[in-house]
């Protein structure tokens, strides 16, 4: 095995890479089956994205939203406005912000993420029962190391 100047060996960064590699393509798959779930509703995969994310942590302001996804208020902002507009988000004064309003989902809201989960599950299936759940439960685990790994790399203050 070839060593860099006491770096990881060349074949391990070639498996890393590939890795990489792979899941930029899952991502690109992902993207497209995305898009044509939420088609029918008027929103984007990453207002999708969103909505779940509300979902878990409600009620949630943008700020609270970016800091926990690691990006600008500006990037949530938009479309959460989006989501306000199709009625799928509520809104309440923010005793801590009171320009920065708390979100959670609506009734309209619930009712399309339940449709949206329900197609989604009726497409992974297959795919579960492909893979199997030990696989699906490794490839997660080794997924969210190697972000937990790159973050600590970017931003140690991240975690």
């Amino acid at each position: 095995m070839q060593r860099n100047s006491g770096m990881q060996p060349m074949k391990s960064i070639a498996m890393t890479r590939e890795l990489i590699d792979e899941v930029v393509e899952l991502y690109t798959y992902l993207s497209r089956v995305s898009a044509q779930l939420v088609a029918d509703h008027q929103m984007t995969a990453y207002m999708r994205a969103l909505l779940l994310f509300i979902a878990e942590h409600e009620p949630v302001s943008v700020p609270q939203i970016a800091k926990r996804k690691h990006v600008t208020r500006q990037n949530v902002q938009v479309p959460v406005n989006g989501l306000i507009q199709l009625g799928y988000l509520n809104t309440q004064s923010n005793p801590e912000n009171k320009r920065s309003p708390l979100l959670s989902l609506s009734e309209m809201g619930l009712r399309v993420s339940a449709e949206i989960d329900a197609k989604e599950a009726a497409l992974i299936a297959p795919l579960v029962h492909s893979l199997g759940e030990p696989r699906l439960k490794q490839s997660a685990q080794t997924l969210r190391q190697m972000r937990r790994a790159l973050a600590q790399l970017i931003d140690p203050d991240s975690l």
